[in-house]
């Protein structure tokens, strides 16, 4: 009876620096997509968080309050609405700032606006002049 043994293959450095290496490439390219998807994320958040702000805020003077009250307290007013399904993530934008909430300058709207979003609009704006 004769026994057939197989030489076992062995992985060379080589081999294994190529497989690393293309993980790596993968996952850079991965992780450079994902950031702009995060970034839109973000946007997205901030303009539906502005809007739903402006909502709730102007249906507190549409029932009858002060509008300089309700911007002055614009925080409590939120925190209070029974439109706000998560009160406390209505305060912030999408990169965790407060939104600035103002008196329009003729005095019958609330203007609500957020830094990180004028931020990523200016750099988007530089993107695409380049």
């Amino acid at each position: 009876m004769t026994i057939i043994r197989q030489k076992k293959r062995h992985l060379t450095l080589i081999e294994i620096m190529i497989v690393i290496f293309l993980i790596g490439l993968i996952g850079g390219v991965l992780a450079f997509n994902f950031k702009g998807t995060l970034d839109e994320g973000k946007v997205f958040k901030t303009e539906q968080g502005i809007e739903t702000v402006h909502n709730i805020l102007m249906l507190d003077v549409a029932q009858g309050s002060r509008i300089e009250d309700v911007v002055q307290e614009w925080t409590t007013k939120v925190r209070n609405s029974s439109l706000a399904g998560k009160p406390e993530a209505l305060l912030r934008d999408g990169w965790g700032e407060p939104y600035n909430v103002a008196l329009s300058n003729d005095g019958t709207d609330i203007t609500i606006s957020s830094k990180g979003l004028e931020k990523h609009k200016e750099k988007q704006r530089s993107k695409d002049l380049r």
